[in-house]
């Protein structure tokens, strides 16, 4: 427990959850998102973490949160202890993943870490001198309720979704469209530039929710092997692919 990312003892632990909060649900000069989403967290995540800080912290005396309560010398006992101590070790077991969620994703920055105490990692990639040539191909699951598992590999891969040799991630491209109506023709995306969102995974298997008020749209996307410590040597994109969302 010694090397967590969570402090321990009371005082930082009450700094870091206020801390963590404010700043996965503040959106940065700029953006038009919650820094949580930008770092690969869902909205019932964040919903969830500021739960667990109005568990914790009311800033409200009519109604104290735990550590307000333990805080105060006139209510402080056995039980307000106990809350605590329950408190600290189901925020750990909510958060811990959402952390690794966190530190691997490309976008993050020294701010979140320093805030999250989420140390740099050597990257395990060795420096590559010539670009990734293979193409990415994707292989699509529907979970419902707007998910869908992406699967990813190259023209010589195996069946198994797997990253080529050099690749750190795979970037994809998309674009959303209400589903064409009668004889109305489908607005056709054109290059991964056409008015698309990118996303990063450094997994060559996951789920992504595209939400709820999406169901229904025509997804199409492209999609490329990257090197993020070399973005010069990233893969040709490869698509585009079709899909919707239901």
């Amino acid at each position: 427990m010694g090397h967590s990312r969570i402090p321990e003892t009371l005082p930082k632990y009450n700094v870091y959850i206020v801390n963590a909060a404010n700043h996965l649900n503040s959106i940065p000069k700029g953006e038009s998102i919650k820094r949580g989403l930008t770092l690969g967290l869902n909205a019932e995540d964040l919903n969830q973490l500021n739960k667990f800080r109005r568990q914790w912290r009311t800033d409200d005396s009519d109604k104290p949160g735990v550590y307000e309560i333990h805080t105060n010398p006139q209510t402080k006992g056995k039980y307000s202890r106990i809350n605590v101590l329950n408190h600290m070790n189901e925020f750990g077991k909510f958060f811990r993943p959402l952390l690794n969620i966190i530190s691997a994703n490309l976008k993050i920055t020294s701010n979140d870490r320093l805030i999250l105490n989420i140390t740099q990692t050597k990257s395990k990639y060795k420096r590559r001198t010539s670009p990734i040539k293979e193409g990415c191909f994707p292989t699509v699951r529907h979970l419902g309720g707007s998910w869908i598992e992406f699967g990813f590999r190259s023209e010589d891969s195996s069946s198994r979704p797997k990253k080529p040799e050099g690749a750190s991630a795979v970037e994809i491209a998309y674009r959303l469209d209400p589903p064409p109506s009668g004889n109305e023709n489908k607005h056709l995306i054109s290059n991964p530039e056409d008015g698309t969102t990118k996303i990063y995974y450094t997994k060559a298997i996951f789920p992504y929710e595209f939400g709820e008020d999406n169901i229904g749209c025509y997804l199409q996307y492209y999609c490329h092997w990257i090197n993020h410590t070399h973005p010069n040597l990233n893969g040709p994109w490869t698509g585009p692919f079709y899909d919707f969302i239901f």
